[in-house]
């Protein structure tokens, strides 16, 4: 058993020891708000910089030489920059830049709206697409969409997309607000977790950087404290000394996991006495399956980290006195862990799923309202909802009625990491869920 579990740990190394596509470089295409946030703010007010923030992440990863992150940053050309003038300039329909020169020069490429992009007008319809400059979310929607269909067919690069830059107390309404808040929502929760229909998969080379909720409070206008000033919805310095660390942070941690694991697939690994490995995925984690195996026995640990989900399919067998900690980062921090309270918690190991097949629950992470959908048929008349907090304390349980969409309400309950439990005469599913 021993020299087994030494050939496949060997075989595991020999796949990462190819040459290996370095993302670590780029280019942030900007106006005022991105150079404000870059810094140093105009304000005189801020304390940091991006450009010293990627100085700190290289002297906290230890990454020098070629290994270590830089970023290059560019007033972008066109006179405005709008979710139109994006979508242009993706599809080559523009004369004024040429985004290929970008694309063959860097390897990381960062864009994003002004905040004018927030004025949005209405909720929107199909004809609205007749007129792509008119500011609806049901047109921002279309631009993000075909935005992302070329990012998706350049899996040499790796992209990063801002949601909206949001507007102060005096420069909008709520009305505004409020649909900038929902497409924003869709972005970073129903198109970034692969749920839009429209979509589908969301590709694993590109990274939402949620701008917009970072500023905004419940009405989904931007907060006193980082806004410019009355009638400027520039970020102050303020802004710049919370956004810097996160932008550097968030975005070279997905554009490093690109580097290797964007879909991990962990096939014939058996872990035992004194075997503690980590595995860590940008996207998805998949666990035996066709006919393979995953096994943590007695003495053996495992850790999993990704940033959507964590698959354990048939073939999947933890031991008693094995032990497996399963993390979906929201931090963008992946293995080796280095920032331990980066993590809302980790959990042990819950009973596999059976049933995963039937139900959809989306979005996740949730905020307000978790759906439960059936995807296909089942006989289940009813489903039994347990919710369990990271230390495995039931904190909801209720009955409700299968074969329809189920609406639970996560308000009242804290952030954080939680396991839902659905089961029924022919479901039974465990799965986690995030709470922010």
């Amino acid at each position: 058993m021993k020299g087994t579990l030494l050939l496949v740990y060997c075989l595991f190394l020999q796949g990462n020891l190819t040459p290996q596509v370095m993302y670590r470089s780029g280019i942030f295409l900007h106006h005022s708000t991105g150079q404000y946030i870059w810094g140093p703010n105009p304000d005189g007010n801020s304390t940091t910089t991006i450009p010293v923030q990627m100085s700190l992440y290289n002297v906290l990863h230890g990454y020098s030489g070629n290994n270590s992150v830089s970023m290059e940053e560019e007033w972008w050309s066109p006179y405005d920059n709008e979710w139109i003038t994006q979508h242009l300039f993706f599809e080559g329909d523009t004369s004024l830049t040429n985004i290929m020169y970008y694309l063959e020069n860097y390897r990381i490429l960062v864009i994003k709206s002004c905040f004018p992009s927030s004025a949005i007008e209405a909720w929107g319809e199909p004809a609205d697409t007749n007129y792509p400059d008119y500011k609806t979310v049901y047109n921002y929607k279309w631009h993000w969409r075909h935005i992302l269909m070329v990012m998706r067919s350049h899996p040499e690069n790796f992209f990063v997309i801002w949601t909206n830059a949001p507007l102060e107390y005096y420069s909008t309404n709520l009305s505004e607000a409020m649909l900038s808040k929902k497409f924003c929502r869709w972005a970073k929760d129903t198109l970034a977790g692969g749920l839009d229909p429209f979509f589908g998969a969301f590709p694993p080379n590109v990274y939402v950087f949620d701008y917009f909720s970072k500023l905004t409070g419940p009405d989904g206008i931007e907060l006193a404290q980082y806004a410019f000033g009355p009638y400027d919805s520039h970020p102050n310095g303020a802004a710049t000394d919370f956004i810097a660390p996160q932008f550097v942070n968030e975005i070279f941690n997905a554009s490093i996991a690109y580097e290797t694991n964007p879909v991990l697939h962990l096939q014939n690994i058996s872990l035992g006495t004194g075997v503690s490995r980590c595995y860590n995925a940008m996207q998805s984690i998949y666990a035996a399956g066709s006919g393979t195996i995953f096994s943590v026995g007695y003495g053996g640990s495992a850790t999993l980290i990704a940033g959507h989900n964590i698959n354990f399919l048939p073939g999947s067998t933890i031991s008693s006195g094995g032990h497996l900690n399963a993390h979906i980062t929201t931090s963008g921090q992946y293995c080796p862990n280095t920032n331990p309270s980066a993590w809302k918690t980790t959990t042990d190991v819950y009973p596999m799923s059976t049933g995963s097949s039937l139900i959809q629950l989306f979005p996740n992470p949730v905020n307000d309202i978790l759906y439960i959908r059936p995807i296909k048929p089942f006989i289940s008349d009813s489903l039994y909802i347990s919710l369990f907090n990271a230390y495995g304390n039931r904190i909801l349980q209720k009955e409700m009625p299968g074969g329809r969409t189920i609406e639970l309400s996560f308000s009242g309950i804290l952030p954080g990491f939680y396991v839902i439990r659905i089961s029924g005469k022919d479901v039974n599913l465990t799965k986690t869920v995030i709470k922010y």
